[in-house]
């Protein structure tokens, strides 16, 4: 078994902090925003808003290195896109509106509070009474009046996390079913994603394997979608990639630092 591996100098951990003024009903917990980091923000920018005459968006790329291995072409380049600069937004490492490409990409946005599948996240139609909905003994009713942000602290959360993704040919966005094991992908692609034990594979058409984990952390310390405060982990690293033919391009991390973000926005409610 062939094994490549490829070093990256990356800071172990970034911290986005955002700040929220409430308006009039102070008890609503249904805000769903959490900043992401300025590198994450990058790459999904060519996720979200694609090259094409339809939207109007043009990318340029310096490249910087190529790895190639078993028929397998892994580009390391700057990428830049026309999308635009929002106001206030951040820069990357890299300056402001360009990404650092270095390879096959996963970051994950938390929608609501992050998944966490320690509870029943669906209705179950097996034990619904519609003549009982209004029961406290009934669970249907407790989940959603629980995901309605009526309780200060909701059990269940409905709304997926979404995954941005970029490999090789194929980018877009998944979520994770129910059941925590398997990527739903969006667009559909014929590529499978599976999640194990905190790990994220994502094989293509063409038997490639990429290996995604978290050993890197990047948190976000966010108070505007919840008063309890959460953090989240939106970044995952890239930590083998195993060919058709079982050859492996590993990459390793250098950790030297933490850098810390401020941002804010204001809602107000009635």
């Amino acid at each position: 078994m062939k094994k490549n591996v490829v070093s990256l100098l990356l800071l172990a951990s970034g911290s986005v902090f955002g700040q929220a003024i409430i308006g009039e009903n102070s008890n609503n917990y249904n805000i769903d925003l959490y900043p992401k980091t300025p590198e994450a923000y990058a790459f999904a920018k060519f996720v979200d808003i694609p090259e094409g005459s339809y939207t109007g968006v043009a990318n340029f790329n310096i490249p910087i290195y190529t790895i190639q291995v078993d028929g397998l072409s892994i580009p390391i380049q700057l990428d830049y896109s026309t999308a635009g600069v929002k106001v206030d937004e951040i820069a990357s490492r890299v300056g402001l509106g360009w990404n650092l490409n270095a390879g096959p990409s996963l970051t994950m946005q938390v929608v609501g509070a992050r998944d966490k599948f320690d509870t029943r996240k669906i209705f179950d139609p097996g034990t619904f009474f519609p003549n009982d909905a209004t029961s406290a003994n009934n669970l249907s009713y407790q989940q959603a009046k629980n995901a309605s942000g009526n309780t200060p602290e909701p059990l269940e959360e409905y709304k997926p996390d979404i995954y941005s993704y970029s490999i090789g040919n194929y980018s877009g966005k998944f979520i994770i079913d129910s059941q925590n094991l398997r990527g739903i992908p969006i667009p559909y692609y014929p590529i499978e994603i599976k999640k194990t034990n905190g790990t994220i594979t994502i094989i293509d058409d063409q038997g490639n394997e990429f290996l995604f984990s978290n050993p890197m952390s990047s948190y976000s310390y966010n108070t505007c979608a919840s008063v309890f405060g959460e953090v989240s982990n939106s970044t995952y690293t890239l930590g083998q990639i195993l060919t058709k033919n079982k050859k492996v391009i590993s990459y390793e991390y250098e950790s030297f630092g933490r850098t810390m973000f401020a941002t804010g926005f204001s809602e107000q409610k009635k």
